[in-house]
């Protein structure tokens, strides 16, 4: 029975890692004006940019939205999935620059990234880190 109790409990603590535990959003996100490089139409969760850090080191996270405005935040490792929401100024932005560096100043990843993509982070065997962008 303990086994089984055991089992319950570590299942329902690891069910929370599908979900993006902090969402980052624009400085401007409740702005009403709109922009014309933008969709108009906004899902709940379909205008975001996902990064999981999978790696044994924290990494740094600089976002640069297209007008201009920053965001910069860390995840450490094993916390869940941080999402950026391009929601802002009332449409969905299409990209946004990103830069991934560890806490050391390793640059890991550091492109335009699309909306509803997901990035991991994961341990290099040899050469550092690696950076997965998926879509």
């Amino acid at each position: 029975m303990k086994k089984i109790v055991f089992l319950l409990v570590f299942m329902v603590l690891n069910a929370q890692t599908g979900f993006a535990a902090e969402p980052h959003k624009h400085p401007m996100a409740s702005q009403p004006e709109k922009l014309q490089n933008a969709k108009t139409n906004y899902w709940p969760g379909s205008c975001e940019i996902n990064i999981n850090n999978q790696s044994y080191d924290p990494i740094t996270v600089y976002g640069l939205f297209d007008d201009g405005q920053s965001i910069t935040f860390n995840i450490f490792p094993g916390e869940p999935p941080h999402a950026i929401s391009l929601f802002y100024y009332g449409a969905c932005h299409y990209e946004m620059f990103i830069n991934i560096t560890t806490f050391n100043g390793y640059n890991i990843y550091s492109n335009y990234t699309a909306v509803d993509s997901k990035i991991e982070v994961w341990p290099g065997y040899f050469r550092g880190y690696k950076a997965v962008l998926k879509k």
